[in-house]
């Protein structure tokens, strides 16, 4: 009786060890993007929407980049009308990228999530 106590036991340990890694596993093995900075949290109180025309510029001051940012995250609202192609270009001081986000590349309302070189030294409002 002991024995088959001791088999169940060892069993279901077994099972639950399985059952841990299968399910720890896929999250300690994903790839993630992580902030390398955050200078401030967004916007509780309003978001001002820009409209554009075709090949209008529009500048964001006071953005940071540090030597760990790799990625550019923003987004995009056409107000269900079909995507376009855009170009979007950082710039600062002794940096600067560029990259072209084909219109088929991105959806009404979704994050856009382009890889830039990382910045020399870190820059950003004072």
């Amino acid at each position: 009786m002991r024995r088959r106590a001791l088999l169940a036991t060892l069993g279901g340990a077994l099972v639950l060890l399985v059952a841990g890694v299968a399910i720890g596993r896929p999250y300690l093995t994903k790839q993630r993007d992580y902030p390398a900075s955050v200078p401030q949290p967004p916007s509780v109180v309003a978001i001002h929407l820009v409209a554009m025309k075709p090949r209008q510029v529009i500048c964001l001051h006071d953005a940071v980049m540090d030597t760990h940012s790799q990625r550019a995250l923003f987004q995009v609202e056409t107000y269900g009308k079909p995507t376009v192609p855009l170009r979007f270009t950082l710039t600062g001081e002794g940096y600067r990228a560029a990259v072209n986000v084909p219109a088929s590349s991105y959806k009404d309302e979704a994050i856009i999530n382009l890889p830039v070189p990382a910045a020399t030294r870190s820059s950003g409002p004072a």
